[in-house]
């Protein structure tokens, strides 16, 4: 979904999680596991700041 041209700026979260790399979050409004896409969330963006 990103602009055309700028396809290669967009990562995954978990990219930077090692072990990890494949894995996704899956929307919460479809899932109604909010408290799942939040520990998802918890986990992953350390290591991304730390990539970045």
């Amino acid at each position: 979904m990103a602009p055309a041209g700028l396809e290669n700026k967009v990562r995954g979260i978990f990219e930077a999680t090692p072990g990890k790399e494949k894995r996704y979050i899956v929307d919460p409004w479809i899932t109604h596991r909010f408290q799942d896409t939040y520990n998802s969330l918890s986990e992953s963006f350390p290591n991304c700041l730390v990539e970045n």
